[in-house]
């Protein structure tokens, strides 16, 4: 009798956890702020925006919805899909208009890292990125965000 009853604490759980993926998406649920973006443009000389008004906002319904977000460039609201690999922690970012978005938008490359720094601290981060705008390369390109709720 023991036994079973052992057998179903585990099993209750063992059920009853969220799986790595899903504590991913929960993590990052909510609204953000851009605080500042920092690259290195094609001379070498690396640079930060502050005091950005672009907001991401992730929602996060359960594992088995499709993950939609947005982000709020000024007066402008563009729709995104998003997925989380939760064996590299890389984010899959399908963001359109890339070829308009300002140089502080996140979203010209399709895979991001992110790192989430502590409960309201977020940064997502690549190797490089392709400036539509001003055509050129940038390095080293960091967003970090904070929550906002």
């Amino acid at each position: 009798m023991k036994k079973i009853v052992y057998l179903s604490i585990v099993l209750f759980f063992t059920l009853s956890c969220k799986d790595k993926s899903e504590r991913l998406y929960e993590s990052i649920s909510g609204t953000w702020k851009l605080e500042t973006m920092q690259y290195t443009d094609s001379t070498g000389i690396t640079k930060s925006i502050n005091n950005s008004e672009i907001i991401l906002i992730f929602d996060y319904i359960d594992r088995y919805s499709s993950h939609q977000g947005f982000q709020v460039i000024k007066n402008d609201t563009m729709e995104f899909e998003y997925f989380i690999d939760s064996n590299s922690g890389d984010l899959d970012f399908k963001e359109s208009d890339i070829m308009i978005m300002p140089l502080d938008a996140i979203g010209r490359m399709q895979v991001y890292n992110f790192n989430k720094i502590d409960r309201n601290t977020i940064e997502f981060y690549t190797d490089f990125e392709f400036d539509y705008l001003n055509n050129q390369k940038l390095y080293n390109t960091s967003y970090l965000y904070s929550k906002i709720d």
